[in-house]
């Protein structure tokens, strides 16, 4: 991402919200290095993906509003640690703050494995552990890796914001 596209990351919307979640959607972790012809360091994200094929496609560039950039790093190889402790992104356009826990051990854990949950304003997402290999997204002079993603419990809706039922 560069300067300006990082800048439109989370940007404020007038308009009223696009996703208010509990459909088909898929959301991704992904960490991101840059190509080092063209930059160096990381970039990871949380990826709303609306259809879920989207974020596996190597020629998918999401919109802005279905970014949340957790953090960016100038070194290479550096990323965020997503395990281990309830994290949060607010995606201002949706008016949706995410939370989430993964387990401090998802990283040994096998592929597709249950590492945690990922709860919405209303929503619980079940967190899966992904391949090391499971690349996607077309963000611009960037290789990104989907390190986790969650989906939808159909079972499960939290009431008043904080009781599961």
């Amino acid at each position: 991402l560069n300067k300006g596209q990082a800048e439109g990351l989370n940007a404020k919307s007038n308009g009223p919200p696009k996703w208010t979640g509990g459909n088909k959607e898929v959301i991704h972790f992904f960490n991101c290095q840059k190509r080092p012809n063209w930059d160096h360091g990381t970039d990871s994200l949380v990826v709303i993906c609306e259809n879920p094929r989207d974020c596996l496609d190597l020629n998918y560039l999401p919109p802005d509003d279905s970014l949340c950039l957790m953090d960016r790093f100038e070194e290479d190889g550096v990323f965020r640690v997503w395990e281990g402790n309830v994290q949060g992104c607010l995606f201002r356009n949706y008016n949706n703050e995410l939370s989430w826990n993964v387990s401090k051990d998802a990283q040994s854990q096998r592929d597709y494995f249950d590492v945690g949950f990922l709860t919405s304003d209303t929503y619980v997402y079940q967190g899966f552990k992904d391949p090391s290999n499971r690349m996607g997204l077309d963000i611009p002079f960037c290789d990104c890796q989907s390190i986790y993603h969650f989906r939808l419990r159909k079972d499960l809706t939290l009431v008043h914001g904080d009781q599961i039922h």
